[in-house]
């Protein structure tokens, strides 16, 4: 079986896809802000998405171990904006009556892969 990056992996739906592809037989690499607690089935990779520099430094060091077959991103950064007011990143405007808006910044969306395609030349 392959290698699966999940972000998000520290709870949640994230932890749930890291142990479902650990029972499956996949080798799993979480990336997550804090220490997972009990025993997480595989190996853990401690960053925050939102720090550009670290976010770089941690997808190099993941990308020399070996190959990645899959990436579930799973990881989300929220932005509260105002009612009705246009957030940063968005095509448009928060719909009616919400409060607020997932806004994945350019380094999570695309930190990855990018770095991936740069080892596998």
């Amino acid at each position: 079986m392959g290698c699966v990056l999940i972000t998000g992996a520290g709870r949640g739906i994230g932890r749930a896809v890291a142990e479902a592809a650990a029972r499956a037989g996949h080798k799993v690499i979480g990336v997550t802000r804090s220490r997972p607690p009990g025993d997480f089935p595989g190996a853990v990779a401690i960053v925050d998405l939102g720090d550009d520099a670290a976010l770089s430094r941690s997808v190099t060091a993941i990308v020399e171990r070996g190959p990645i077959d899959a990436v579930v991103n799973n990881a989300g950064i929220i932005t509260v904006a105002p009612r009705n007011s246009a957030c940063p990143g968005c095509a448009s405007p928060p719909a009616r009556g919400s409060s607020t808006s997932a806004v994945a910044p350019p380094s999570a969306r695309s930190g990855v892969s990018a770095t991936a395609r740069r080892k596998r030349r």
